[in-house]
């Protein structure tokens, strides 16, 4: 098995038996400015820090990829409804300052059996990142 990287116990990988894999990877970063007026001039900005960070990126969770989509999508929605602080790892590298959370998770692209099981779900995540207090 070739991991990819983690979220949380959420392990990226692919091997002959399974492929748990991300596509549209998007990292966000920002910086905040307040505005200062002056008369009869342009407004000054002045930077007053760093936004919070941002990664978003989808999933595709399949029976015929090896996977159980029900269970997976399930974990990450426990993720999200706990609040629960992860680290994201690509490769070995920790990526961002700390942790990140999962701020919205989307479902789409239903694939359903003829039983009513889910064996395809598209998943699209995203993180906010969590810094230390």
């Amino acid at each position: 098995m070739a991991a990819v990287g983690t979220l949380g116990e959420v392990v990226f990988s692919a091997s002959s038996r399974a492929v748990r894999t991300f596509s549209g990877l998007k990292y966000d970063s920002s910086a905040n400015y307040t505005q200062h007026a002056r008369h009869l001039k342009t407004p000054l900005a002045e930077f007053t820090g760093n936004g919070a960070e941002t990664i978003s990126f989808s999933m595709l969770l399949s029976v015929h990829l090896g996977i159980k989509p029900k269970r997976e999508a399930e974990k990450l929605r426990e993720y999200l409804n706990e609040g629960k602080t992860l680290y994201f790892i690509l490769g070995t590298e920790r990526i961002g300052n700390y942790k990140w959370v999962i701020t919205k998770l989307s479902q789409s692209d239903f694939r359903i059996d003829n039983k009513g099981n889910v064996i395809a779900v598209k998943v699209n995540v995203t993180l906010n990142s969590y810094e230390k207090r």
